[in-house]
């Protein structure tokens, strides 16, 4: 379903018409189907590469189907393709677990004090990484964060 955002409608005579894609209009055929493509082409990549590519794609496709509103109108189909996406996260281990045992380890080192020498062998954030890491057999924790 449309979000509020993504809906166009004009008023007349006192009744809400909403504004409607003609399934005829090979324009639009051609939006949906790179849209579509687009989504089909994105499986097992992150979902932020993709929305870089919608960004991009707003700025291309949008003035060809309408000067004024064709950013809205692509924003609007992608937002259907959304909900019909599927999303998981890279990884087995939940990003909430991984990062409330990275602040609880970093959270009890001791700190250092400044004056002294040797804080380099003192824990590091690659310690606590590699620590997480083993706990939960997950090879970069900070890329799951």
């Amino acid at each position: 379903m449309l979000r509020s955002e993504h809906v166009m409608a004009r008023l007349n005579r006192g009744r809400l018409v909403p504004h409607k894609l003609s399934p005829d209009d090979p324009r639009v055929l051609d939006v949906a189907g790179e849209l579509c493509d687009l989504y089909a082409g994105q499986v097992g990549s992150p979902r932020s590469h993709l929305e870089r590519e919608l960004a991009a794609m707003e700025e291309d496709l949008g003035p060809g189907l309408d000067a004024r509103r064709g950013f809205r109108i692509v924003r609007a189909l992608s937002k259907l393709l959304e909900e019909r996406a599927g999303w998981s996260a890279p990884t087995e281990a939940d990003p909430y677990t991984l990062r409330t045992r990275i602040f609880e380890l970093a959270a009890a080192l001791p700190e250092p004090p400044a004056a002294e020498r040797g804080l380099l062998e003192a824990p590091t954030r690659e310690d606590v990484l590699s620590q997480v890491a083993v706990e939960t057999g997950v090879e970069d924790p900070a890329s799951s964060m």
